[in-house]
């Protein structure tokens, strides 16, 4: 399993991106990469046991450099690229749900309510919605 590992560094004002191929019960590596013009190669790096905590990482990066390479990476394996617009979305569903189910919650409510009154009535009375049990309730005229 390839793992990721960013730390920041004010110092240099870059973020220090680590990529680590770890195996329980195998060496973990470390990725390299060796710049060669267009010969640039990826190689991984046999990590010791107790790794140097200022190792050099993989990559370092800029802030603006890392939140372009986070837009494209999301925006490739599908993504929303503006979290907050993904959030509005989850909200408004939400919103969407919870009125579905109160108004299905209602018609259970009245359904049970009109099957008790025909079993115990020989006949159909009005059954009050869930909005009008919320008012007599709200007035102290409720069941109690």
């Amino acid at each position: 399993m390839i793992r990721a590992y960013i730390r920041e560094d004010i110092a240099g004002m870059t973020l220090a991106i680590t990529l680590v191929q770890e195996s329980e019960g195998r060496t973990r590596h470390i990725l390299r990469i060796v710049e060669g013009g267009s010969n640039t190669i990826l190689g991984w790096e046999e990590l010791p046991d107790h790794p140097d905590p200022n190792i050099d990482p993989t990559l370092r990066l800029r802030d603006s450099e890392a939140h372009a390479l986070l837009e494209a990476l999301t925006s490739h394996y599908k993504g929303a690229e503006d979290t907050r617009a993904l959030r509005r979305d989850y909200d408004a569903e939400r919103e969407r749900v919870d009125r579905l189910t109160e108004t299905l919650g209602a018609i259970v409510g009245n359904l049970s309510g009109l099957a008790y009154a025909v079993n115990t009535s020989e006949r159909a009375e009005p059954v009050p919605t869930a909005e009008q049990w919320r008012k007599t309730a709200e007035e102290g005229r409720g069941p109690r």
